[in-house]
């Protein structure tokens, strides 16, 4: 929310304040203010000019040379803009001035005539343009109403103001506006709120309900207020109106529109005009059927979801309700006649609408948060007359309103004692008295201990009796708070899924993986490249028409984290994520801890002796060793397909027999369409299953008196053979003397064992525990185990 300073200042006295002290006071009571920005802090010798007399430039087809009356002097000034015209006045940067951006002004020569100064456009005075009205966004700033000569421009377009920048949470809807800003500054500095005084001049005749008749037809709009305006005139607001809705954010686009964007700003009510000839005679608030369409005001022909609301004049829409009105009856040059709307619509239905249109306007930002229902009726009026007073509009008599456009305030029990208790403090009752009635809320004694506070209806997050506790602790001040500790303490700790948690991700960032978060969110196509579909759970309102589906993996996230890396020129990724995955079994929802790493590019640092390694299947295998290590566990690899990864090189885990996540290098024809990069690793483990199967607490062992007895075996196999089943088979060896390690430690595959053969070289350590194991003990336990290996896999010794 912008909130311009001399706005605000209409509405209370703050001739001894500052911006940055009100915004000091503002964050500190929890409405932060993100920003503060000085229109004038960057401009200096700018003043007000009329143009005397336009000539085409001898020597360019598409610059002019303007005389300029500045005040002081008349100046003659080069512009390349189309929209120069003699006795208009525009904002002029005299030589020396200084804009925006740290630009400066001098003489200078152009095509061989001396240009002595600039003529400004609105956004060379720092205005975005997306708030500059159209007609003059490619142009200077054409000013419409004639202004002093030589006056500075701080003083002649309100330039000397200061806009604070708001950044409301989603409860504070009523900040919205600029007379929700001053009740609050109002409580927070103990000063009065002066509500603009409305001043209705209605024509004699026929009563608008004799005219005008209004069908609710939907529980989604509880009220709806109309008044009818006649005569009024196409042209601009005054300047003063324009200042301030450009300093709000919002582009000032005819008298009209701008007084209803003015008194949205205003009260924080939206309302909209029509165009009567759209209308007739007739306004049914109904729902959208199936199918409907309609263009809207920015011209796009939109889709309408079933169940939106709609303003229609019995036959075809001409709005959507809380959110944006309809081409076919906005306010045109001709129009001579006009509708003006106030409305309650319930914000849910137009947060959904606003969503499903991907539509989002000043409007339904309102709406969607929740709209002071006793505004709707003030603001109506107010539009009225200042349509009346700007456009020159004739009201006609009366306002036909259908539904409940008034509310009572909610009213809450609050005890003192028991606020002092929460909020550990000690302030007196009328401290806190004070604090409520500051803020606007009624304080009547209920009971002895208990008071009954009556909350306006513009403060709609306060409900409860812990709200108004807030509310005291707010305007007294959280400074004033005095600091204790409890009255006894214990000691806290991780709960053991957090504590097994952080050793996962202690020990990945040991491996070298850097942690990412990504969205729990993903497309649900990409996810089906790695899960089966029917588990997916989909989110009914998505923000995104991407992200509509909660992820049943962590690796498309990681996925996407790896190619903006590597489209960032990045060497080597490793990335890993702790995160939640869901899916759907049967008819219960399920979410679960998971644990997934990504790796690719360089495995190694560069070096003087060549060309890095690249990371391989091996390398994530690796780190999940390294892991079942880090947990007290001894993991078993087993050859197994998974989706949308490479066949041959794919792994499911196993702790005990059972299934406990998977390794894999990710299919080169899903890199291709994920638009990656080939030798991408990956690896995903259920926490759940690990954390049940981890021995976390170190068991000791001794550290063997005897020799470590060593031998070496290089069998031959048929290349299909899995290594680990051999492996596992030669753990056999020295069971009955003590630990027995086993490592392969090379592959071969060529010519000398043979086509269709691989050779496995393993390293049989074994430590013995009671006595030393003899080389015979050992030959004689590798020779039987070599005949079940030839039995059982076809393995012989390598010659």
């Amino acid at each position: 929310m912008l909130v311009p300073w001399l706005w605000l200042c209409d509405f209370l006295d703050l001739a001894d304040q500052t911006p940055e002290s009100v915004a000091q006071q503002l964050t500190v009571s929890g409405i932060e203010v993100a920003a503060i920005r000085h229109l004038d802090a960057e401009i200096s010798q700018v003043v007000i000019g009329q143009i005397l007399e336009v000539i085409p430039h001898p020597n360019a087809d598409h610059l002019y040379i303007c005389r300029v009356d500045c005040g002081d002097a008349v100046r003659t000034i080069v512009t390349g803009a189309p929209n120069a015209r003699a006795g208009a006045f525009y904002p002029v940067a005299l030589p020396g001035a200084r804009l925006p951006g740290g630009r400066r002004i001098e003489p200078s020569v152009l095509r061989g005539v001396r240009s002595e100064g600039m003529i400004c456009s609105a956004q060379e005075l720092g205005f975005e343009e997306n708030v500059v009205p159209k007609e003059i966004a490619d142009g200077l700033w054409l000013l419409e109403t004639p202004l002093p000569v030589g006056r500075v421009v701080q003083d002649a377009l309100w330039l000397n103001d200061t806009v604070l920048d708001l950044d409301l949470t989603y409860n504070r809807s009523d900040c919205l506006s600029i007379l929700g800003v001053a009740y609050e500054v109002a409580a927070l500095l103990g000063r009065q709120v002066h509500v603009p005084q409305i001043k209705l001049s209605e024509e004699e005749g026929l009563p608008l309900e004799t005219t005008l008749s209004i069908e609710l037809q939907t529980s989604s709009c509880s009220a709806y207020a109309a008044r009818c305006v006649e005569g009024v005139s196409w042209k601009a607001s005054p300047l003063s109106m324009q200042h301030r809705l450009m300093a709000a954010g919002i582009r000032p686009i005819s008298a009209v529109v701008d007084v209803t964007n003015y008194v949205m700003l205003e009260f924080g009510q939206p309302l909209h005009a029509f165009d009567r000839s759209a209308i007739g005679s007739r306004i049914v608030v109904r729902e959208a059927r199936a199918g409907e369409q309609m263009q809207t005001l920015d011209g796009t022909l939109r889709q309408l979801p079933q169940g939106a609301v709609l303003i229609t004049n019995g036959e075809v829409p001409v709005g959507v309700g809380g959110v944006m009105g309809g081409a076919n009856s906005q306010i045109v040059p001709q129009t001579q006649q006009i509708i003006l709307e106030s409305a309650r619509f319930e914000p849910r239905s137009v947060r959904e609408t606003s969503r499903a249109l991907g539509l989002f306007s000043e409007a339904s930002l309102r709406f969607g948060r929740g709209v002071d229902p006793n505004v709707l009726l003030p603001a109506l009026d107010r539009a009225a007359a200042l349509l009346q007073e700007v456009a020159g509009g004739r009201i006609v008599p009366g306002r036909v309103v259908v539904g409940k456009a008034t509310a009572e305030p909610v009213r809450v029990i609050f005890r003192p004692d028991r606020a002092n208790a929460l909020l550990g403090t000690d302030w007196s009752t009328d401290s806190m008295r004070e604090a409520l009635e500051r803020l606007g809320f009624a304080v009547k004694d209920h009971l002895a201990s208990q008071w009954e506070v009556t909350v306006p209806t513009r403060r709609a997050d306060v409900a409860i009796e812990a709200d108004l506790i807030e509310e005291v602790a707010r305007i007294v001040g959280y400074a004033v708070i005095p600091t204790s500790l409890p009255a006894s303490a214990t000691f806290g700790r991780l709960d053991p899924d957090a504590d097994f948690k952080r050793l996962i991700r202690e020990t990945l960032i040991t491996c070298g993986l850097s942690e990412v978060i990504t969205y729990s969110l993903q497309s649900p196509e990409q996810l089906s490249l790695f899960e089966e579909p029917t588990g997916q759970v989909h989110v009914r309102t998505p923000m995104t028409a991407e992200r509509r589906t909660l992820r049943t993996t962590l690796v498309v996230g990681l996925l996407s984290a790896l190619r903006y890396n590597v489209n960032r020129n990045r060497p080597r990724v490793a990335l890993f994520e702790v995160g939640q995955r869901f899916r759907r079994e049967g008819g219960a929802f399920v979410e679960e801890t998971a644990a997934a790493g990504v790796l690719w590019g360089a495995a190694e640092p560069l070096s003087w002796y060549g060309s890095r390694r690249q990371f391989d299947f091996f390398d994530a295998k690796g780190i999940v060793e390294a892991l079942a290590a880090r947990a007290g566990l001894l993991v078993d690899l087993q050859q197994h397909p998974h989706p949308g990864t490479h066949p041959g090189q794919a792994a499911e885990i196993l702790l005990d027999g059972i299934p406990a996540g998977w390794v894999a290098a990710l299919h080169p024809q899903v890199a291709q369409q994920l638009e990656l990069p080939q030798g991408v690793m990956l690896f995903e483990l259920p926490l759940s299953v690990w954390a049940e199967k981890a021995h976390l607490r170190p068991v000791f062992h001794p550290l063997s008196r005897f020799p470590v007895a060593v031998r070496d075996l290089d069998l031959v196999v048929d290349i299909r053979q899995p290594a680990a089943a051999l492996q596992t088979a030669l753990q056999q060896v020295g069971t009955d003397f003590g630990e027995t390690k086993v490592t392969l430690f090379d592959v071969y595959m060529g010519p000398q064992v043979g086509e269709g053969r691989k050779a496995l070289a393993f390293r049989i350590q074994v430590e013995p525990t009671q006595r030393s194991m003899t080389d015979q003990e050992l030959q004689e336990r590798v020779d039987q185990l070599l005949t079940v290996l030839h039995e059982r896999f076809g393995a012989t010794l390598r010659h």
